[in-house]
């Protein structure tokens, strides 16, 4: 069966839903020329904390406003956010099953800074197929594309899929142990980064089960 190419937007550390995606097509196409949208996982991701969801918002400059595309989108480094997104990142994970299997592969992107939110979120999303041992490449947009009915792609950069008001029953009905389940229901869709930590070398299992379970939904 040939699947169509899938058009993904960039995302940090994204939801599982986003990195399900990854298994559904051999053309995976990022757009560097969609505008830029705030709150968005374009720059956050949502990991579990003691207190519950924990959102990590890399921040962007002044100039990068809702129009600006984002292969243009700046990040702010006038604060410390890598030091802060890592330090949580690790309380958050510290005592995970396998934490310590993938914390050398995410570290490295918290101790260089990064000009480009587009340059940066590309690093981990490629880092994050590497782990999941997927080999389909990415491939860019060369133009901003509008999605016409007859054109042979699926367009899932603004999906509500990935947006946490709209999470799909069927994450809810796939739990997993996370940690501090003593304090906290399952809390579904959140980081790729929390899946992994959770569940290391399984994960790549889980997420072929759920879109198996997803196409009876």
């Amino acid at each position: 069966m040939i699947h169509p190419p899938i058009l993904l937007s960039s995302a940090y550390l994204p939801p599982i839903s986003y990195v399900a995606r990854f298994f559904e097509s051999e053309n995976i196409i990022l757009d560097k020329y969609e505008f830029f949208s705030k709150q968005t996982i374009r720059n956050r991701c949502y990991i579990v904390a003691a207190n519950g969801i924990l959102p990590l918002i890399i921040p962007v400059t002044g100039k990068s406003k809702q129009r600006t595309a984002m292969q243009e989108v700046c990040i702010s480094n006038d604060i410390q956010w890598q030091k802060i997104h890592w330090k949580s990142i690790e309380s958050a994970y510290r005592n995970s099953p396998f934490f310590e299997y993938y914390e050398d592969h995410f570290h490295e992107f918290y101790d260089r800074k990064y000009e480009l939110l587009f340059d940066f979120n590309l690093q981990i999303l490629t880092k994050i197929k590497k782990i999941l041992k997927l080999e389909t490449p990415f491939t860019f947009s060369n133009t901003y594309h509008l999605v016409h009915p007859d054109l042979k792609l699926v367009d899932f950069r603004n999906h509500s899929d990935f947006d946490r008001k709209n999470i799909s029953s069927v994450f809810t009905n796939f739990p997993y142990q996370q940690v501090f389940a003593n304090r906290n229901a399952f809390l579904p869709d959140l980081s790729i980064i929390d899946l992994l930590s959770n569940t290391g070398p399984h994960a790549k299992a889980y997420i072929e089960n759920l879109n198996i379970a997803k196409q009876s939904f």
